[in-house]
């Protein structure tokens, strides 16, 4: 885990913590029910800081396409932001225009422990207040798209209309 977090500082009372993030370079909220394991929540914030640079990549290009689309959608609100060309020389330029805020841990069956998941939600650029989430089970993206709150594990993920992850 990551020296700068301090999570876990206030476990008692207080079940939103935050967290560094190596890969976006800042503190993130993590939130969690109270029933979920600190052991749990650490493993699967290790995930979310090593991931796979190849994994990180596919990612960057799920967030392009939902950008890509938005533009396409709503030409009048973007036109203050393109960053197509800086995204053809290096895909994950696209995290600068991204402000995650909350890293979110729902109910899991015990069986299900050891398989990693992410489910990041929080700010883009071009989307306003749409803002974005990001979910993947087991380094498999599941959902790029338009800002959630779904359950990870109960959610029918591939039934959300804007999911870039597709």
């Amino acid at each position: 885990m990551a020296e700068n977090s301090n999570l876990f500082d206030n476990y008692e009372s207080n079940l939103e913590e935050e967290f560094y993030c190596e890969w976006l370079g800042y503190n993130i909220e993590v939130s969690y029910d109270e029933d979920i394991s600190r052991e749990y929540i650490e493993k699967n914030l290790n995930y979310l800081n090593e991931l796979d640079k190849e994994f990180l990549k596919k990612i960057c290009i799920c967030i392009r396409a939902y950008y890509e689309n938005y533009r396409e959608l709503y030409p009048d609100l973007s036109d203050d932001l393109d960053i197509l060309e800086e995204l053809e020389n290096n895909p994950e330029a696209i995290l600068n225009y991204i402000d995650i805020g909350v890293c979110t841990f729902d109910d899991y069956e015990e069986k299900d422990s050891a398989i990693p998941v992410l489910n990041i939600s929080g700010d883009c650029e071009w989307a306003g207040d749409k803002g974005i989430t990001i979910a993947a089970k087991d380094d498999k993206i599941l959902y790029v798209g338009p800002w959630q709150d779904f359950n990870i594990w109960k959610s029918r993920l591939e039934h959300f209309k804007f999911n870039y992850a597709l």
